[in-house]
């Protein structure tokens, strides 16, 4: 029931109307971020070397602060900044209770939250982390400040922001009428920036992993964005967007090759239990399959080591046909299915496709000469010696080995 609740008010602020209204936010930041990449260099020289890795990192990061709290964390930025390193402090600390999450006494550790377990966490939590905490309790309490003085004044729907925190304000929920207390905003608007920010940018990061080392993907997903769109500011969420299918495909395809979360999403079989694949699984059984495991499966894929956008096209000059895509995404899920699936995919493709389509119009981009960064390597063993394979650890959340 709590699940259910909090769902439909989800759904409410991730509506068709809340993704367009933060089309606006997402763009101002992206082109704010092509500035800041060029640096002033707008001829054919290239740039010094970049780390896409952390730049990506904190472009997704500021566009959920922005979205969720109603002010950017600003990690884009040149010069000191106090929240810089939040990206990779979340990533550390998932890194340290993942495997509490996998450990077989599960039950027991959330049988000991309420009894002090959550308190411990929060006391033994890093010092960063507690300063992110502080910046969301102040950025939550002055949203819901200027959400009240809004509604108060009469304004409705026609004043004020309309990001992500209006729209969880303005939710409700049934005959009762009632939407998310303080502490419930408080705590989705944290879970989204952070759920929101890591997945997106690890997608994001990938997909320039693999456009640099796959130069014929590279050039034709140029040339598509070029032939489509007159300027960068003509790039908006829409119909001439959703035309680009070679840009949808590859960004399917680093959805494929860079899955957000390698392991597999537990299930607990029902009572009376279930039958799979000839096996009988007994009631109160977790079962999962990686999402690492399912998108490199080589009876699905065929070549699934291979970076190969083609594959969601159908196409006789590629040989690609309807029952070639029909079985590729009968494995993909990449959003996860069923009332589980994720309630913001509408909002991350839109991040998705605006970034890489402005991003791809107004410069180029390259591998630098005998960079591995973030690749494989023979010591890694099977599935990682590819240097053009992308290496992850897995903390539910996909970690990056490496800056590229």
């Amino acid at each position: 029931m709590i699940h259910a609740r909090k769902r439909r008010v989800l759904n409410s602020a991730f509506s068709e109307k809340a993704v367009r209204s933060a089309a606006d936010f997402i763009t101002t930041h992206v082109d704010r971020w092509n500035e800041l990449l060029i640096d002033g260099n707008y001829g054919k020289e290239w740039t010094t070397p970049q780390n896409m890795a952390d730049l990506t990192d904190y472009l997704i990061f500021d566009i959920m602060g922005d979205l969720c709290f109603g002010k950017s964390f600003d990690l884009k930025e040149p010069g000191e900044n106090p929240f810089r390193h939040m990206p990779h402090t979340i990533a550390g600390y998932m890194q340290s209770v993942y495997p509490i999450t996998q450990s077989p006494m599960l039950r027991f550790w959330v049988w000991l939250k309420p009894r002090g377990l959550d308190d411990l966490f929060e006391r033994r939590a890093p010092q960063k982390i507690k300063e992110f905490y502080r910046f969301t309790e102040s950025s939550v309490h002055r949203r819901r400040i200027e959400e009240e003085a809004s509604r108060a004044s009469g304004a409705g729907e026609n004043g004020g922001r309309k990001d992500l925190f209006h729209h969880l304000f303005r939710a409700t929920h049934g005959e009762e009428n009632t939407g998310y207390s303080t502490g419930e905003l408080l705590a989705e608007a944290s879970l989204l920036v952070v759920a929101g920010s890591d997945t997106t940018s690890t997608t994001m990061a990938g997909l320039w992993f693999y456009l640099t080392r796959y130069p014929r993907v590279y050039d034709k997903l140029v040339d598509e964005i070029l032939s489509t769109f007159r300027s960068a500011d003509e790039i908006q969420i829409g119909t001439k967007l959703s035309s680009c299918k070679y840009l949808r495909a590859c960004i399917d395809e680093t959805l494929r090759t860079v899955p957000a979360g390698v392991c597999e999403m537990a299930r607990e079989v029902l009572p009376g239990g279930l039958d799979i694949a000839g096996d009988h699984i007994p009631e109160g059984t977790s079962v999962g399959v990686g999402t690492w495991s399912i998108t490199h499966n080589q009876e699905v894929y065929g070549d699934p080591w291979i970076f190969r956008p083609e594959r969601w096209l159908v196409d006789s000059a590629t040989g690609v046909t309807a029952e070639d895509v029909a079985r590729a995404q009968d494995a993909f899920n990449p959003f996860s299915i069923g009332q589980w699936n994720c309630v913001g995919q509408k909002m991350a493709m839109g991040e998705l496709l605006i970034t890489a389509a402005k991003t791809i119009y107004r410069m180029d981009v390259r591998l630098v000469p005998g960079d591995t960064l973030g690749g494989g390597s023979p010591e890694l063993g099977w599935g990682l010696r590819d240097k053009n394979t992308i290496v992850l650890k897995d903390a539910y959340i996909s970690i990056r080995s490496e800056a590229f």
